[in-house]
Order: C-alpha cells, then sequence, then structure tokens
C-alpha cells in the first residue's frame, strides 16, 4: 500500500511538474534548428518558468547558442548571468565582454550596463571616460535617453578636459563603425 502511495505522489509530481513543456512545441524545434530569436524564447521560458518548470541551467544552455548564433538579446541575458553569478562562475570581465558584442549590434541596454561597468570598474578598469563615452552612446542616436545625457553631464565634473576630449573621440569612433553598416 505504501508503494502504491509512493507511486501516486511521484506520478503527480512528474504531471504537475511537466506542464506545457517548451519541448513540445514549434518554438522548441526553431531552437533545435538553430534559429536564434526561438533560442532566446526558449531560454526566456527556462529561467521565468513561464510554461516549463524553472532551470537556469537549461536557460544558460539556451541563452549561450544564441548569444553565440550573434543574437543581441541573448547577449545581454548572458553578461547578466555572468554578472550575477547565476549558473555560471561570476565574473564581471565576461559580462562586460557579452554586454559590448549586444552594444557592438545595437542593443538599447548594453550601453546603460557598459557605463555603470566602466563608473564602478566592474570587470574593466574604472574610466570616468568610458562611461562618459557609453552614457553618450545611451543619449545618442535611436536610444535617446534621457538618463544617459543626465548620467553624462554628472560625470563631466569629475573628469578632466582631456578625459571629456576622449570620451568624445571614442564616441565618433564608435558611432561611425555603428553607421557602416547603416
Amino acid at each position: 500500500m505504501q508503494r502504491i502511495l509512493g507511486m501516486l505522489i511521484a506520478l503527480v509530481f512528474f504531471v504537475v511538474g511537466h506542464t506545457s513543456s517548451a519541448q513540445d512545441s514549434e518554438l522548441f524545434q526553431r531552437a533545435q534548428t538553430g534559429d536564434s530569436d526561438a533560442q532566446v524564447a526558449v531560454g526566456n521560458q527556462y529561467f521565468q518558468g513561464n510554461g516549463v518548470q524553472k532551470n537556469e541551467i537549461n536557460a544558460e544552455i539556451w541563452y549561450r547558442k544564441a548569444a553565440e548564433n550573434g543574437n543581441a538579446e541573448a547577449q545581454m541575458a548572458l553578461g547578466k548571468l555572468y554578472h550575477r553569478g547565476i549558473v555560471v562562475n561570476q565574473s564581471y570581465a565576461t559580462a562586460v565582454q557579452w554586454w559590448k558584442k549586444a552594444a557592438a549590434q545595437g542593443n538599447e541596454q548594453a550601453p546603460a550596463f557598459l557605463a555603470a561597468a566602466y563608473l564602478t570598474g566592474g570587470g574593466v578598469p574604472q574610466s570616468y571616460s568610458f562611461a562618459h563615452m557609453w552614457f553618450s552612446v545611451l543619449s545618442a542616436g535611436s536610444y535617446r535617453s534621457e538618463y544617459g545625457s543626465n548620467a553624462k553631464d554628472s560625470i563631466e565634473v569629475l573628469m578632466t578636459p582631456e578625459e571629456i576630449a576622449d570620451a568624445k573621440t571614442m564616441l565618433i569612433e564608435f558611432m561611425d563603425k555603428q553607421c557602416r553598416d547603416c
């Protein structure tokens, strides 16, 4: 009797834990065939426990596949995992590497994360010039963030005229590189 009860409990846990799985969907099939947007979506499902049992290890696997396929959203997500040390060894430097890749593709979150990293020295040498440059990117172009503009103006009081000039030069170089594909 106790054995049957144990089996019934196990069955209940299996049924409850086996929600409409990403593995059963068309989305999962697309992800398996290399569709990076689908890979990000499956990663998000696992990370949030949306339609599947929450599993940060599976989320990281799918984010990594998409990030290595050049998906900027996945590169941001993977960078956040490294920044927080979720499932992977915490590494601010690795987080910054992924965020730079995302920024190079025009991801709108990346400049804010990079500016914060350079402002605090999180994973990179602390640099007001680089922080200023990334805040400038955030306030320019399609980003047009008032936060970026205000933050850039706020750190200028901490910078030398040479550092401000360096930041402006780096901004021009970054924007020129971005616009080559425009």
